[in-house]
């Protein structure tokens, strides 16, 4: 009978600083006042994680003079995959009626991208931010953080077990390697933060977010063997994870998400503080009574479980669908995650824990049945299956023509199609239900167009060319739609976090390209909402000039820069339409962007009046009275979601709206 695996002594207090970590998540996702950093509940993981799995393997090596690769990742395997696959596969089923366009159209990606652990790559790829998570949020947007923990459990024990034989087992080399290590991956961070697409790869980036991880490793190569050690020291060790405890709060509390310090050594910090942490919670103190409490043990222990199942709550139980706000919604969503996290550790996670039999062929073929499962089912909706509430979109969809060149976001490449305009005519749309968050849901004096017009004749204009940055983005799908029943074919330049000052996206090119490819009869122009928050990072315009944010000379180049864009359009003939935008409401998160909008408005009053230049208003569309509003009611009078949660994005119906407005002006320039 082979000798039992050795193991690791049970520090309650470590399951409490999980369940402190998640709370401070989930409050940030569910948007509560006082939860401004609450992402950094993540980091806190990452940092525990290093530390939990670094003395699990020195542990087993102290006490078997080896360590069995095999068995960890089995060990893993049945810790993190069967919870992972019955959410991932949940949403995926649910996708067919709780899903919108964007989302099912992300579907396969998030989905394959979820199940291999790779989803921060996927991130890394598509150059997203962490601060688009609310804008247009896939319910597996979460699993980046996973995904680099994951990656983790892969290398690292290999890393670990080449390490020890290098160092016959000294443990003082293996903590100076990792230390190193550590090292690096601040260096890499801090070279990526030099710049802003570099700072956002950053959050997702793994070899960034490494030090993270590596810190914790490094505490627990120090820890190892010398608990009675540490508890001589427990007065000092316990008031400085006092003070590193109160550091961390004051953390989650106060630093915003688009600090440009984090990735420049901030997210370093934090993990040095959550060591410290670490470190008290092995002694007596006040650090370990806290996180000592039975609330938290338990809340700890459910963690990873709460984790996967919030953020698809938290996406699709929304103001929209449940017809309430506030705290109300909040008690619904955290309801609702507590149960389905019930379910999830007692019939998923802790049945297959708890076998201690090997894994075996039997269990492996289990394991991938499940995911090609999950990865069918994810492919037929996304594939086959449309919102079932959206009855007005899928007509507008139906009158879409089939050659209808394709967003191309970001890409100063264009896609040339030989299209021509048809005409076509659609029966009217079933009756919309009144809890659906399309336009078609607010009154007709709300709207500035048709839903879907009976009749398409040949417009005089036929091409168009939107470009604009994270809101018309987010808003181009509704202006596909809405210019395709009209037999104009669309285009798009700029995208998401980016602007007519900002490197990312270089609006210029992309402009001159589309427009010697496309010929487009009109192009549209939104640029508003990029604006840089942090003092120390500056904007640079056409010529070079750096400019600071908030500062007078930022209208200045942001006027030299669209004069430069409006030459590009007018070049090729084309009608050119500034977008004015709506008030917005950001309660300073996005600094003075109150501030820069009127600002950037009266600039494009003026060029209008000075050049050839069309204005589309979309504020009496999102703001009837002058003034910021989140709701505008409905046919029945209930109101209907059209901003985001920031203050500035758009929801699908908000997007909609500014469509229909947009579509009208380009059709009938008297429109306002």
């Amino acid at each position: 009978m082979p000798a039992p695996r050795p193991t690791l002594a049970h520090v309650p207090a470590l399951d409490g600083l999980r369940g402190l970590a998640v709370a401070a998540v989930v409050a940030y996702h569910l948007g509560a006042r006082g939860a401004t950093g609450g992402y950094l509940g993540v980091s806190a993981f990452f940092t525990l994680s290093g530390f939990l799995i670094t003395s699990l393997l020195l542990v087993e090596h102290e006490g078997t003079g080896r360590i069995s690769l095999t068995g960890f990742w089995t060990r893993r395997f049945r810790r993190l995959l069967p919870a992972a696959v019955a959410v991932i596969g949940t949403v995926a089923l649910l996708s067919a009626r709780l899903a919108d366009g964007g989302q099912l159209a992300d579907l396969r990606g998030d989905v394959v991208a979820g199940l291999g652990y790779v989803a921060n790559w996927r991130f890394v790829l598509e150059e997203r931010s962490y601060a688009e998570l609310f804008a247009g949020p896939s319910p597996l947007n979460h699993l980046w953080s996973l995904a680099i923990e994951e990656q983790f459990y892969v290398l690292f024990p290999l890393l670990t077990v080449g390490l020890l034989r290098v160092a016959r087992g000294r443990r003082a080399w293996l903590g100076a390697a990792y230390a190193g290590l550590l090292a690096a991956s601040l260096a890499w961070s801090v070279h990526l933060s030099g710049s802003t697409a570099g700072a956002s790869r950053a959050y997702y980036d793994t070899g960034a977010r490494a030090a993270e991880v590596l810190a914790g490793c490094v505490l627990a190569v120090v820890v190892a063997g010398r608990t009675e050690r540490l508890e001589r020291h427990a007065r000092s060790i316990g008031a400085l994870g006092a003070v590193a405890l109160a550091a961390v709060f004051a953390a989650w509390v106060v630093v915003p998400q688009d600090s440009a310090w984090l990735p420049g050594g901030g997210f370093a910090l934090h993990a040095l503080a959550v060591v410290l942490v670490l470190l008290a919670a092995h002694v007596r103190g006040p650090v370990r009574a806290l996180c000592s409490t039975p609330p938290l043990r338990l809340l700890g222990r459910v963690s990873y479980g709460v984790y996967l199942v919030h953020w698809p709550v938290v996406v699709w139980l929304d103001a929209d669908r449940t017809g309430l706000d506030g705290a109300p919604l909040a008690a619904l969503r955290l309801a609702v995650t507590a149960a389905l996290t019930a379910v999830s550790f007692r019939l998923v996670e802790q049945p297959v824990r708890r076998r201690s039999a090997p894994l075996g062929a039997r269990g492996l073929a289990v394991g991938f049945a499940s995911v090609a499962v999950v990865v069918w089912v994810a492919v037929a909706v996304s594939t086959l299956s449309r919102p079932a509430d959206d009855d007005v979109l899928l007509a507008l969809e139906e009158l879409r023509p089939a050659d209808t060149v394709p967003i191309v976001a970001g890409s100063a490449t264009p896609v040339t199609v030989d299209a021509t305009p048809t005409t076509t005519s659609a029966a009217p749309p079933a009756e919309q239900p009144a809890s659906t968050t399309t336009a078609a849901a607010l009154p007709a004096s709300t709207t500035s167009s048709s839903t879907a017009p009976t009749t398409t004749a040949a417009p005089r204009v036929r091409r168009a060319l939107l470009v604009g940055d994270s809101v018309m983005s987010q808003a181009y799908e509704s202006h596909q739609r809405r210019f395709a029943a009209e037999g104009i074919r669309t285009v798009y330049a700029g995208g998401p976090a980016s602007g007519p000052l900002s490197p990312q996206g270089d609006w210029a090119t992309q402009v001159e390209a589309w427009v010697a490819a496309e010929d487009p009869d009109v192009v549209v122009v939104e640029a508003c909402c990029n604006y840089t928050i942090e003092p120390e990072e500056r904007y640079v315009d056409a010529d070079g000039t750096e400019v600071a944010p908030g500062s007078a000379a930022v209208v200045v180049a942001w006027e030299r820069e669209v004069r430069r864009l409006l030459d590009l359009a007018d070049d090729g003939g084309a009608r050119v339409v500034l977008v004015r935008f709506a008030p917005v409401e950001t309660n300073g998160y996005y600094g003075d962007m109150e501030g820069h909008v009127a600002a950037i408005n009266a600039l494009y009053d003026r060029l209008a009046a000075e050049l050839d230049v069309e204005l589309v208003d979309w504020g009496p569309t999102l703001a009837p009275d002058g003034t910021y509003v989140r709701d505008l009611p409905g046919p029945d009078g209930t109101p209907v979601r059209v901003r985001l949660d920031d203050g500035v994005h758009l929801t699908e119906a908000g997007s909609d709206l500014v469509a229909g407005a947009t579509v009208a002006h380009v059709l009938d320039p008297s429109q306002p």
